[in-house]
């Protein structure tokens, strides 16, 4: 049965390239006149003026994905190599010369071929019917109901489910930067599609078994992920939530020990199948690049990999240097609270007291079992994939931490839940109609 529900799962995440092929040939198919116009638009009335933190903040991205929508080359160069054009590293100057001036004569580069680029059809739809300030209006309205509705699919779940979705959503919308991050055309398709995609994991929590739909869905989700993906965070953090979900749904009707290991196994497995599914998108927009272009894309992967790892030829990244990735995270952590020192400060000292206050009630639980520990564990798991991601990536991390800070919302989100569920089930276990339940079975249930 796992053998055919792996199978299933290779096949959806197969399927689902040949629709990330098919989208990106029907864009690069489509004229761009309308989004080079909005673009004008926009340099018309001050939108990417740097004076205007609410309207231009991140326009670097923006700019990049306009650019690849109106450099015009051939079909599947347009496709799966599009052409970026450099001037002196300022992509917001080279776009405004490209369609305001007309001028064309900039260093050609195709450093953004490894992605799929699944933001561009997105952007280039929106673009083609409203301008960009209604756009960024849209994008920031959609990512805040994403949260919303990830809250709504579990209403009627049991109540660890419920608090974990309406943490994850709560603090998602607060403290995950939307007002800001929200609105970007690099951001905010990822940052919709992770939220919908654990409302989906939740509100079919009854299939997601390893036998079942586990493994097709997580892949599926790793893929949608990868395919929207901009090497901006998204990947990590609905891996680290991904984690924390399948634990609760595998555990949340069983009450034996014996489930707790099963709990962790398709938990694991669910995060592999993401992985697998990302890995297998990534994988296959570089062998379409190779078959259907020109460009070097192997080579340009492999780059970008090394150089981002902080593994250059001949050399290895010592344990310090790795965790500046992680400790450039904490400095740009204002991100979080939209730029204020004191409330970042302020946030980390509620986001510690929150793992103490659910390792203390933990501990408090421990008659119960292995089950209150086990579940600290797994919510801590989730949230240290922001860590392991920014050693992994070191250098990628601490060069664009403004944006990768946004992984701390792993810990803040996980938190939060771990400590409101332990307090859950401990007013649980205190409430009388509780006090005659056999203690092989958790209160909270």
């Amino acid at each position: 049965m796992i053998a055919k529900a792996s199978v299933k799962a290779f096949v959806t995440v197969l399927l689902l390239n040949s629709l990330f092929l098919f989208l990106a040939l029907y864009s690069a198919s489509m004229p761009s006149e309308r989004a080079a116009s909005a673009a004008r638009h926009a340099f018309e009335t001050g939108a990417f003026a740097g004076g205007d933190a609410d309207r231009s903040f991140n326009k670097y991205s923006d700019c990049i994905i306009i650019q690849l929508i109106v450099n015009r080359v051939s079909l599947f160069d347009d496709a799966l190599a599009p052409l970026w054009r450099g001037n002196g590293g300022a992509p917001c100057a080279s776009l405004r010369s490209i369609v305001v001036d007309g001028r064309t004569d900039f260093e050609d580069s195709l450093s953004y071929t490894r992605y799929w680029h699944g933001t561009v059809p997105i952007a280039k739809f929106f673009l083609s019917v409203s301008d960009l300030d209604l756009t960024w209006t849209v994008l920031r309205f959609l990512v805040y109901l994403s949260c919303l509705i990830l809250g709504i699919t579990a209403l009627r779940a049991p109540i660890e489910v419920k608090i974990f979705a309406c943490s994850v959503a709560g603090a998602a919308a607060l403290f995950w930067a939307v007002a800001y991050f929200g609105k970007s055309l690099v951001h905010a398709p990822g940052d919709a599609f992770l939220m919908l995609g654990l409302a989906g994991f939740l509100f079919f929590s009854d299939r997601m078994s390893v036998r079942q739909a586990l493994l097709p869905y997580s892949a599926a989700y790793g893929a949608g992920v990868a395919y929207l993906e901009f090497w901006t965070g998204q990947l990590p953090t609905a891996a680290g939530f991904l984690f924390a979900a399948a634990y609760l749904v595998a555990v949340v009707h069983r009450a034996d020990n014996e489930r707790l290991i099963v709990a962790w196994v398709t938990a694991g497995a669910s995060v592999l199948a993401f992985w697998a599914g990302a890995g297998v998108t990534v994988a296959s927009k570089q062998m379409l690049a190779m078959m259907f272009t020109d460009a070097p894309a192997l080579s340009m992967f492999r780059h970008s990999l090394v150089h981002y790892s902080g593994l250059p030829a001949g050399a290895r990244a010592s344990i310090w240097e790795r965790l500046s990735g992680f400790l450039e995270l904490l400095r740009h952590s204002a991100t979080l609270t939209y730029w204020s020192e004191a409330g970042a400060f302020g946030l980390g000292i509620g986001a510690m007291a929150a793992w103490c206050g659910a390792a203390l009630l933990a501990w408090y639980r421990r008659r119960e079992g292995p089950r209150p520990i086990s579940d600290l564990l797994a919510f801590a798991t989730g949230s240290s994939v922001s860590f392991v991601w920014a050693i992994i990536f070191s250098v990628h991390t601490a060069v664009h931490a403004v944006y990768m800070s946004r992984l701390l919302i792993l810990p803040v989100a996980l938190g939060a839940a771990a400590f409101l569920h332990q307090a859950a089930c401990c007013i649980a276990a205190l409430a009388p109609r509780n006090r005659h339940r056999p203690a092989s079975v958790p209160p909270c249930l």
